[in-house]
């Protein structure tokens, strides 16, 4: 049962990227976000665990909006992975208010960097990057974080609790 709410949450996840933000936000061409969701679930299962799902979404969504796997994708691979760099070396937690701000100021720290990354990947040039635009996505992120943490923690504390009730009815 759990792996429903897993495909579940992926199927939210893509939808919120598609279809949602670029109708809300037409202007922002950062992925935010998938950059928010790996940062999220980062904090909330750890690196390990969150690399197939992560994929899957990256995945999906690439092959919804472009036909193909981008190469640029890796970016939310490495956005995971120093999250979890750093959430070990520092000892932060996303239960702690200071944690919590720490990861959602990554998050909009992420979103600048990833047009920066993308021309560093793609060899294309920047588009027109200005400060204002930076802001808006950097605030935009923090925006979205502050919505989709209770919601992914709610999400994997069903699928934490579903696992559990499977395991004792198992035995």
């Amino acid at each position: 049962m759990s792996i429903w709410m897993r495909i579940a949450s992926l199927f939210g996840i893509v939808v919120l990227h598609v279809t949602f933000m670029p109708l809300l936000f037409s202007s922002v061409f950062n992925p935010i976000t998938l950059i928010v969701v790996a940062v999220v679930w980062t904090a909330l299962l750890g690196f390990p665990a969150v690399l197939f799902p992560l994929v899957s979404v990256i995945i999906i969504c690439d092959s919804i909006l472009f036909g193909s796997m981008q190469f640029t994708s890796l970016y939310f691979v490495l956005v995971s992975y120093s999250v979890s760099f750093f959430m070990k070396r520092t000892l932060l937690g996303e239960r702690s208010v200071f944690g919590f701000f720490i990861l959602a100021f990554f998050a909009g720290g992420a979103t600048i960097g990833y047009p920066l990354f993308e021309e560093l990947v793609t060899g294309s040039s920047i588009r027109s990057f200005s400060f204002v635009s930076a802001g808006l996505h950097f605030f935009l992120a923090l925006l979205l974080f502050f919505i989709l943490v209770p919601i992914l923690r709610w999400v994997e504390s069903i699928i934490r609790t579903l696992r559990q009730e499977a395991q004792f009815s198992i035995k």
